[in-house]
């Protein structure tokens, strides 16, 4: 079973180190059961917020915790929800070691190629690329029960997502049209794969909520996100079962460029 220490900063509280210790390692014994994961897991939890908040490291095996993130912050009232948090970035880890992970880089830098893409679009495929990988790893957490944590997981950060990230329609600059679409598309992680398990109400409850937040979205717009929604349930760790959902990103993506 892989061990789980901490790096953390004097002025983070012992006890919340204790907590944030313990879930991850439960997360990482049951995960550990049917896939490999690394010896050791570290978790650096910085009370020093972080460029791009909760992450991961996979060149040193680490999940970095930016401790005064709100969503960290409710997870620690909300154990679940952090139990799915660390589960996410932990079964990133297993994906990456049995080659999940690498496969779908493969196939999102063939099609980059392949469509003579320019450098000015690598950013975003790769956007894309870790969007679907989201998906892959929550197909893998649900699949071992994993599904209580995350949907609390996903209460929580949703609402900061759309409220930090997202501007409103209204407002949308033509200079910020990749962050707008990336961030929207950086939803469906959130909702996609628990509809992909049959657990649709758990699914419907976290697009709902969602939906609120985008009432003044066009009717064109949206019809392109729907299209890439419905990729995303049929999507498979194949050429084909990819492509479908890059097809439907790019035409969306021009959409928007031109409206």
């Amino acid at each position: 079973m892989p061990v789980v220490e901490s790096e953390f900063d004097r002025v983070i509280s012992k006890d919340h180190i204790y907590v944030i210790e313990k879930a991850a390692q439960e997360a990482a014994d049951r995960i550990a059961e049917n896939h490999a994961l690394p010896e050791k897991i570290v978790l650096k939890i910085s009370a020093r917020p972080q460029p791009a908040g909760t992450h991961i490291d996979y060149s040193d095996w680490k999940i970095v915790l930016d401790y005064n993130s709100m969503n960290l912050q409710k997870a620690l009232i909300e154990k679940r929800a952090l139990k799915g948090l660390l589960a996410h970035e932990i079964m990133h880890m297993a994906q990456k070691l049995d080659g999940t992970e690498k496969e779908v880089i493969r196939i999102f830098t063939k099609s980059f190629r392949e469509r003579g893409l320019g450098r000015d679009r690598f950013e975003f495929m790769k956007a894309l690329g870790m969007i679907t990988k989201d998906i892959f790893v929550n197909d893998a957490l649900i699949k071992e029960g994993f599904s209580g944590e995350l949907f609390k997981h996903y209460l929580i950060v949703i609402h900061s997502r759309v409220k930090d990230n997202v501007l409103p329609f209204s407002e949308l600059t033509q200079d910020r049209v990749d962050d707008f679409f990336i961030a929207l598309a950086a939803l469906f992680p959130a909702y996609v794969p628990f509809y992909r398990a049959q657990e649709g109400e758990r699914g419907q409850i976290i697009k709902s909520s969602i939906e609120m937040h985008f009432a003044d979205i066009p009717r064109e717009l949206s019809a392109c996100l729907d299209s890439m929604e419905a990729a995303l349930l049929q999507a498979s760790l194949t050429e084909n079962g990819i492509e479908a959902f890059i097809e439907s990103a790019l035409a969306c993506y021009s959409h928007l460029l031109s409206s």
